[in-house]
């Protein structure tokens, strides 16, 4: 049996008028969600601001903390993972509730990563104070005696070159000579 036009508009106006009805709960739930979502952006413009410190201390130490950098390329793409949770709200507004909370705890855990990395900091100076400073020490102390010994090495390398260059030339012109010799006998 086909239908007619008019049944399928019947259909039509029968279901706008259930997925109205039906949607109206979950518009409801999303504007709560959006309420939460403020002080989300909140804590998240504080996380930034936070952000902002480390992020200087990173830029000084930029060649001796690639580890930190990964880490913290890691916690920005963290950061968009959360962003696209938030854009998913309008399709799963029941999933959100239990992603808000999920995000709050992340949010936690970020501000436990930003501490830890300041703690990391702090270790990579002391080490370059402590280790990386007195090995360069170290190399500078050694480098003069080195040094000293390269220059005496290299008057030696170009005496035997000059003395090399001479016999070249000897033995060049006693070839020549031998060959006069010998074409001379034959």
């Amino acid at each position: 049996m086909a239908l007619t036009n008019e049944d399928l508009q019947a259909i039509s106006y029968l279901l706008d008028t259930k997925i109205g009805s039906a949607l109206q709960p979950i518009t409801d739930e999303i504007r709560e969600v959006k309420e939460d979502l403020k002080g989300v952006k909140t804590e998240v413009r504080e996380l930034k601001e936070d952000f902002k410190g480390v992020k200087a201390e990173v830029r000084e130490l930029k060649e001796d903390l690639k580890g930190v950098k990964a880490e913290v390329r890691e916690l920005k793409e963290d950061l968009k993972g959360v962003k696209a949770d938030l854009e998913g709200v309008k399709a799963e507004v029941r999933e959100m509730k239990v992603d808000f909370e999920g995000m709050k705890t992340e949010i936690q855990d970020l501000r436990d990563g930003l501490e830890s990395v300041n703690v990391e900091v702090r270790k990579i100076n002391l080490h370059l104070e402590n280790v990386t400073d007195k090995n360069i020490q170290i190399l500078a102390e050694n480098y003069v005696p080195a040094a000293k010994r390269y220059e005496s090495a290299a008057e030696e390398i170009m005496t035997i070159k000059s003395e090399q260059y001479v016999m070249k030339k000897v033995i060049t012109k006693h070839s020549e000579m031998f060959q006069k010799i010998s074409l001379a006998a034959t």
